[in-house]
């Protein structure tokens, strides 16, 4: 993906680092979700499972190997709006 994408495509939540008084940019944000943007390096995933609830709600899960070389089951929540699909929440495991 690009940055631009991500940011369009995400809950202005979901660009905030939980917990944090510091302000990352949405460039460093990205990186932590996406992996270093211009490094040319690729993430890849697999085992995808989309669950949609009442057609405004889906769960999108999948194994995603960062571009770090990580192994992680990540789960997106979004949500139809006004706006068209937007992704409200991000969470990672260790796998």
């Amino acid at each position: 993906g690009n940055l631009e994408d991500f940011t369009a495509l995400c809950d202005e939540q979901v660009l905030v680092e939980s917990g944090s008084e510091t302000n990352k940019s949405l460039a460093d944000i990205f990186e932590g979700y996406e992996g270093p943007i211009s490094d040319g390096a690729t993430s890849s995933i697999s085992n995808a499972k989309v669950s949609i609830q009442d057609g405004i709600k889906a769960l999108v899960s999948y194994d995603r190997t960062t571009k770090a070389g990580e192994i992680v089951r990540e789960t997106r929540e979004w949500v139809h709006g006004p706006k068209g699909w937007m992704c409200v929440s991000v969470r990672r495991e260790d796998l």
